[in-house]
């Protein structure tokens, strides 16, 4: 007698995957580090450092983390400030950290000792926005003082304040790729303002008008394009055109906080209050992916070397997604005893002979060794050996079992009770189907019995996948418990109708079957006109003999 053989899962055509290599380039980042909130002070602040091994800074309250985003715990933490820190920006070189504070203080940390180099004092409201100039011996501070203060760092001396040059808080800025003299603003006030340092004059260059208050501002391509954020809305802006206003993108749901940079420098990242870091292709400026946080987004940053992106959440956490394969430490760990195994050996290669080591450490036994006839059941085989592999036999579900032994009823209720989705019992039906069983599994029973059924069938009549089989059942279930009703509104009750929970389904699954039906047929005159019209272009477009 044959064995048998379970009945095979129907199959449907696979989904079309509508992905681009852009959306798998960013969907590869996946979270690789949180550091979960410690206060009640949110993250203002993110930035990674542009030298290697790109730690990533991030203000939170009144301290400044540096954290690699794997470890679960922070490298190092600056707790050197009286009241909120914000802007915490690196050097080029990554070795001096400049940071402003709610106190009105500029101060310079040496990241290897968390030292204070040097406070810059001067202005009288907090410090939202801090950076150095690309000569890394002059630091910019834009303030809610509506003051912008240049500061030599050897001498701990202003060298130039830009008093008011704009009516409100500023709380932006961003220096210009092409000169280190060139420098952008961004205010409460609507306006990103460019400023040449050289000038003595406290006038802006250009003036651009976002229509909102600005949360940040980055300059592209040279100098050559402005990228201003506000509101729900990103600009961009042609400054060689005198300040032209070239697109507007509106990828977020809430307002956006702040604006990145990608490694490559042709994308912009922008994070918004809706929890969503969203990537702008800037060659086409259409958005190419939205990468998900959990939580309001108020800060967003990019590593150079294309591996992370970081954004602070506005609960004071911090969450890092890393592109790849990350290292966890269990991983670490287990490389970690790798590299003492391999020493330990390289030791005992010189105490026992080397010899003697290859032969305890060979992945085959020789023949005539102690090793040899030691051998296990999990000994792998040797060259020339013959494997026996036994057959494993086909994983057999309960309603495979009950087929087997033609129990129909117990087979659909044991399906019906599985969690193995709707295909499973799909072709378990198809099976009874094809065995003309389907009345003996169907007919005789319960009220509780039937409750599954018609949930199921309610659920997935109408789905063109399973319609095929399912309409056949429906038609079953209404030859063996249906009868004529006297009602107006409902043609059929059920023979077994007791309980209003069975009523309520049979209802609900006779108005499906009415609506599709109905639906069919407004298709159906849908498809006579629209053959009707072809028909008469096609007339139309045939010449006259």
């Amino acid at each position: 007698m044959a064995d048998y053989l379970p009945i095979s899962l129907l199959r449907h055509a696979p989904k079309i995957d509508r992905s681009t290599a852009e959306s798998r380039f960013w969907s590869n980042y996946r979270i690789s580090g949180h550091l979960p909130s410690t206060s009640n002070t949110a993250t203002s602040y993110v930035e990674f450092s542009p030298s290697h091994p790109h730690d990533l800074a991030a203000s939170i309250g009144a301290r400044v983390v540096l954290w690699d985003g794997i470890s679960p715990q922070p490298r190092k933490t600056i707790a050197r400030f009286k009241d909120n820190a914000y802007s915490s920006s690196f050097k080029k070189d990554g070795k001096l950290l400049i940071s402003g504070g709610e106190n009105a203080l500029v101060q310079l940390f040496d990241l290897s000792s968390r030292a204070i180099l040097r406070t810059f004092r001067g202005h009288s409201s907090a410090v939202h926005s801090t950076k150095f100039v690309n000569d890394g011996t002059h630091v910019i501070s834009c303030s809610d003082d509506q003051s912008m203060k240049v500061w030599d760092v050897p001498t701990e001396s202003c060298l130039r304040s830009i008093t008011k040059p704009h009516s409100d808080y500023i709380r932006t800025q961003c220096a210009s790729p092409s000169s280190v003299h060139l420098w952008a603003t961004g205010c409460y006030d609507h306006y990103v303002r460019l400023f040449d340092l050289r000038s003595q004059s406290s006038k802006a260059v250009i003036s651009l008008d976002h229509g909102c208050p600005l949360s940040d501002v980055m300059l592209l391509g040279g100098g050559a394009l402005c990228v201003s954020a506000g509101g729900d809305e990103i600009r961009v802006w042609d400054l060689f055109a005198g300040g032209k206003l070239i697109k507007r993108l509106h990828s977020h749901a809430k307002a956006v906080t702040s604006l990145c940079l990608d490694s490559s420098g042709g994308r912009v990242i922008s994070g918004g209050l809706d929890g969503h870091a969203v990537v702008h292709d800037m060659s086409s400026f259409a958005s190419v992916y939205s990468i998900p946080f959990e939580g309001q987004i108020l800060s967003v940053s990019a590593s150079l070397d294309g591996t992370r992106v970081a954004a602070g959440l506005s609960d004071g956490s911090c969450v890092v997604r890393a592109r790849g394969k990350e290292l966890n430490h269990e991983e670490i760990a287990k490389s970690a005893a790798l590299f003492h195994r391999a020493e330990r050996n390289e030791f005992q290669g010189m105490s026992l002979g080397r010899a003697k080591l290859n032969e305890m450490s060979a992945p085959y036994a020789r023949i005539g060794s102690k090793k040899y006839y030691q051998r296990g059941r999990n000994e792998k085989q040797d060259e020339g050996d013959e494997v026996v592999v036994k057959g494993k036999k086909p994983k057999m579900y309960a309603w495979d079992r009950h087929l087997r032994a033609f129990e129909y009823s117990a087979a659909l209720d044991s399906v019906l009770a599985s969690a193995n989705g709707s295909v499973a019992v799909v072709s378990v039906l198809d099976e009874l189907v094809m065995r003309r069983g389907l009345h003996v599994a169907l007919e005789g029973r319960s009220e509780k019995e039937m409750i599954p059924m018609l949930e199921f069938l309610v659920k997935n009549v109408r789905d063109p996948k399973y319609s095929g089989v399912l309409l056949n059942v429906v038609n079953v279930v209404v030859d063996l418990y249906g009868s004529e009703s006297n009602s107006s509104e409902n043609d059929h009750v059920m023979s077994i109708m007791e309980s209003e929970k069975v009523d309520k389904l049979w209802n609900s699954l006779w108005q499906v079957v009415k609506s599709e039906v109905k639906l069919q047929k407004e298709l159906f005159v849908l498809q006579g006109a629209t053959d009707f019209i072809l028909s008469a272009s096609t007339t139309s477009m045939t010449p006259a003999n």
